[in-house]
């Protein structure tokens, strides 16, 4: 379990680190020229190393793997900069010892690792947990959902103007979108 919790912990703070998060959505995309918004269709991405599959936002381009060959990373904007704020990052692993995943133990381990816990809300459910990290220029919303041995973890990062595309119920049908092989 050690080596389980100890990947997610990684994976949300390499996350962090590379949405820069300083300090969900509409079903709707929203534009930014003005013109009404489209109904949001979806894509499905499948990880076959760990055996799952994520829906996420048709017109985001796929930028390369997170994580190695763990995962991979969905953005909205051209990543010439270097920086992409405007993403989803997806990669998934596997319980390495035969204890008990304890989903709300793993969520209070991340909130102490990260000295800013008191700006983050937390849900907890049987099999899953959500954080929502709101900051003035970026939030991010990260989810970790397990099914047996088996873990996805998934990181959404938007800038204010992104949220129609990235937040609240878009966000949500990501995460509910989630299906175990």
């Amino acid at each position: 379990m050690k080596k389980f919790a100890f990947l997610a912990i990684a994976a949300l703070a390499m996350t962090f680190a590379a949405c820069g998060n300083q300090n969900g959505a509409n079903s709707k995309k929203g534009a930014k020229d003005g013109k009404a918004p489209k109904e949001v269709t979806y894509m499905t991405y499948t990880n076959d190393k760990y055996g799952f599959t994520v829906e996420v936002p048709e017109g985001m381009t796929r930028r390369g793997e997170a994580m190695g060959d763990e995962g991979t990373v969905f953005s909205l904007e051209d990543d010439s900069q270097g920086v992409t704020f405007n993403r989803i990052d997806i990669s998934g692993s596997t319980q390495m010892y035969g204890e008990d995943y304890d989903i709300k133990k793993e969520a209070e381990d991340m909130m102490e690792f990260f000295d800013y816990s008191d700006r983050i809300n937390v849900e907890i459910g049987d099999n899953y947990f959500t954080s929502t990290a709101p900051g003035e220029s970026i939030t991010q919303i990260d989810y970790i959902v397990v099914n047996g041995p088996k873990m996805v973890s998934i990181a959404i990062c938007y800038e204010p103007e992104f949220e129609k595309q990235l937040g609240g119920e878009v966000a949500q049908h990501v995460f509910k979108s989630v299906k175990f092989k």
